[in-house]
């Protein structure tokens, strides 16, 4: 009999705060690597946001979004889940689960 094993996709979605200084990508990324490491989990692609989102571009995010709905992976890992998503009937995208 054959098993097979689940295999879970993640992609990290970093960003810089201006507010936070304590929120650097330099800093996200490697500790959003070594969680999805020990975990097992593969990553599909890092996504790294330079702009604030006071600018409301977030061109990653938006990216991020599309391939989300084109399911290339299971879960977004986040650095801290205050990333300011945008709101979609009052309700952030992540509450609704609709990216």
């Amino acid at each position: 009999m054959e098993y097979f094993q689940s295999v879970t996709i993640v992609t990290p979605y970093a960003r810089f705060s201006t507010k936070d200084k304590g929120q650097r990508t330099e800093n996200q990324l490697p500790e959003l690597q070594r969680f999805a490491q020990a975990y097992g989990y593969i990553i599909y692609k890092e996504y790294v946001e330079h702009e604030s989102s006071g600018t409301g571009k977030r061109s990653e995010l938006q990216v991020l979004f599309a391939a989300a709905h084109q399911r290339r992976f299971d879960s977004v890992l986040f650095w801290s889940l205050d990333c300011k998503l945008p709101l979609k009937g009052g309700q952030s995208k992540l509450e609704s689960g609709r990216l």
